[in-house]
């Protein structure tokens, strides 16, 4: 399993920063909940991607 690098890490940031922030006139504790949403499911997405392309990697590799 490849944990996102701090490169990825800082775009999932950034995409989460720009959601929390249209999220923001609801007010702050939603703002701060999307956020912390976003960055979760993000990463997570990450990691699953990166784990089936080095599958594949693989398979194709043999």
């Amino acid at each position: 399993m490849d944990l996102p690098t701090k490169k990825e890490m800082t775009y999932i940031a950034v995409i989460a920063l720009i959601f929390s922030l249209n999220s923001l006139s609801s007010g702050f504790a939603v703002a701060l909940g999307s956020f912390v949403g976003t960055v979760v499911f993000l990463s997570v997405l990450a990691i699953v991607v990166k784990t089936t392309l080095d599958l594949f990697a693989k398979r194709i590799g043999q």
